[in-house]
């Protein structure tokens, strides 16, 4: 859903009407970001519908991009602590993508730096369309996981917050994801940000 259009009424029907999760495209903690993407939102409006969703007790879904073409690090770093300083149940990182059928896309191709058959590109500094590789994108997806999902206060949150909704899925998967041997978070960390740390 739009943060923008989030508002306790709402909440409250969704609640009624059986909703227990609520995905929500958060994008950036970077407003000039959210205007590259032309998202229409500020972070004052995602903190607030961040909020409601939360007093009413739906189960909250944060989506991220990391790597648009105009992001630096300082951008990045920005997006990940304003994950970290909202109420969130699940975060999903995930890489900036030149969509076929896009604007950027299309300009992309025009300047010859996509072939007419790709159809979801990462936005990769080895082909000149972005700042990052598309390791140090993956690194940095990474490095948001690890930061996100591996504090103390988001674990107690999540313990106390299954109490409260009397629903203990996401602690449940979360020690699925732990105890399984391929998961990000039992990777080094030289492994996985040597070009970006």
């Amino acid at each position: 859903m739009r943060v923008d259009v989030a508002d306790e009424k709402l909440f409250k029907k969704m609640k009624k009407a059986g909703i227990r999760i609520a995905g929500m495209g958060i994008e950036s903690g970077s407003q000039e970001i959210l205007r590259y993407y032309n998202k229409r939102i500020t972070l004052s409006q995602i903190r607030k519908a961040i909020y409601l969703a939360r007093k009413t007790g739906i189960v909250i879904e944060g989506y991220f991009i990391i790597g648009a073409p105009i992001e630096t690090r300082k951008h990045i770093e920005k997006t990940i602590e304003f994950a970290k300083s909202l109420p969130i149940d699940i975060a999903i990182f995930s890489p900036f993508a030149y969509l076929k059928g896009s604007p950027i896309w299309y300009e992309a191709w025009k300047a010859g730096k996509l072939r007419k058959d790709e159809y979801a590109v990462t936005a990769d500094a080895n082909r000149g369309l972005g700042n990052f590789t598309e390791d140090e994108i993956w690194g940095w997806m990474l490095k948001a996981f690890k930061e996100f999902y591996l504090r103390p206060s988001y674990v107690f949150d999540q313990v106390v917050q299954s109490f409260i909704r009397r629903d203990f899925r996401v602690i449940k998967e979360g020690f699925k994801l732990l105890l399984r041997s391929d998961n990000i978070f039992k990777s080094s960390e030289e492994d996985l940000f040597s070009s970006v740390v």
